[in-house]
C-alpha cells in the first residue's frame, strides 16, 4: 500500500481538498464563523535590519517591549492562548519569555529566512483551531481594535486603517501593505506598490487556518502579505476591519522614539 502522509503535508492536503469542495458549492454561507480565541504572534523576521542585532520584537517602547505589550494586550482583549514563533535569536526571545514570566507558548522555526510564512504555517500547526488571530510582532495596537476584529463576521478579515494620517504609515522604517476594498468593506486587492488604496493593513489578521493551508499547500515559503494576496486570488472570502485605536509599525530607532511622543500625546507621561 501507499505509505501514509506525514501530518503536516497531510493537514494541507486536506485543506485544499475542503477549499475545491467548497468552492464548487453555490450555497450562500449561513453559518456563523466560529470566535477566534488564540493568536499566533509571530516574531521570526526574515530580512532583518542589518546592523541590528536585537529581535525588532525586544525593543522597548516607552520602557516595555513590544512582545511584552503584545501579550498583554492581547489578554486583555480576551484572547486565552498565545503561541509565539521566534526565529532570528530565538535564544534571546525565549529567555525574556522566561525571566518575564510571559504566558505564551513558544515555537521555534528554524525556516525563519525562507519568509514569513514559515513561522505563520509553524504557529497555527500549534493552534488546533478552526480560525486564528496572527500578529507581527513590530507593532503596537490597541486592545478594543481586537475585540473588534475577534468579533468581525467573515471567514478572513484584515485589519486595516483608513486614516491618511494615521500613525502606522512611516514609523516602522518599511513601507505599509495598502488595499483596495469595496464599498461593502470587502477587500479586493493588497500590495505595497498599489497606486490607488483606501486603506493599510494593520499587522493583525483573523483567518480561517484551512483557508491559509490551502493557499500554501505548494509554496509555503513566501511573505505574509504574499499569502494574503494569494487567498484572494484563490477566491477566498476575505474581509475587512477598521483599526480606530493607535496602530503603529516600528523596527527602527527613529521610529521607537516616534511612537513613544505619539503615545506620551495619547496617554500621558
Amino acid at each position: 500500500g501507499c505509505d501514509p502522509l506525514p501530518p503536516r503535508e497531510a493537514r494541507r492536503a486536506h485543506a485544499r481538498a475542503d477549499a475545491i469542495l467548497r468552492a464548487m458549492d453555490t450555497r450562500p454561507p449561513t453559518d456563523p464563523q466560529p470566535r477566534a480565541t488564540s493568536a499566533v504572534v509571530v516574531t521570526a523576521e526574515s530580512g532583518h535590519p542589518s546592523g541590528s542585532l536585537q529581535p525588532t520584537v525586544l525593543r522597548r517602547v516607552g520602557g516595555v517591549t513590544l512582545l511584552d505589550r503584545t501579550v498583554k494586550v492581547l489578554r486583555e482583549a480576551g484572547v486565552t492562548r498565545i503561541v509565539v514563533v521566534a526565529g532570528y535569536r530565538s535564544q534571546d526571545v525565549a529567555a525574556t519569555i522566561q525571566s518575564h514570566g510571559l504566558p505564551v507558548e513558544l515555537v521555534v522555526n528554524p525556516d525563519w529566512p525562507q519568509g514569513t510564512s514559515t513561522s505563520v504555517l509553524a504557529g497555527l500547526e500549534r493552534v488546533e483551531e478552526d480560525r486564528c488571530l496572527v500578529v507581527t510582532g513590530d507593532q503596537v495596537f490597541e486592545a478594543d481594535d481586537v475585540r473588534r476584529l475577534m468579533a468581525a463576521p467573515g471567514r478572513n478579515v484584515l485589519a486595516v486603517d483608513r486614516d491618511p494620517q494615521g500613525q502606522g504609515d512611516g514609523l516602522g522604517g518599511v513601507p505599509p501593505v495598502r488595499v483596495r476594498t469595496a464599498a461593502d468593506g470587502r477587500l479586493l486587492e493588497l500590495a505595497v506598490d498599489l497606486n490607488e488604496y483606501t486603506a493599510v493593513a494593520a499587522g493583525l489578521s483573523c483567518v480561517h487556518v484551512a483557508d491559509v493551508l490551502a493557499a500554501t499547500a505548494d509554496a509555503p515559503a513566501m511573505p505574509w502579505a504574499a499569502v494574503r494576496r494569494r487567498m484572494l486570488d484563490d477566491g477566498f472570502e476575505m474581509a475587512t476591519c477598521d483599526v480606530t485605536g493607535l496602530w503603529a509599525a516600528v523596527d527602527t530607532p527613529d521610529g521607537v522614539r516616534a511612537l513613544e511622543r505619539v503615545m506620551w500625546h495619547r496617554y500621558g507621561p
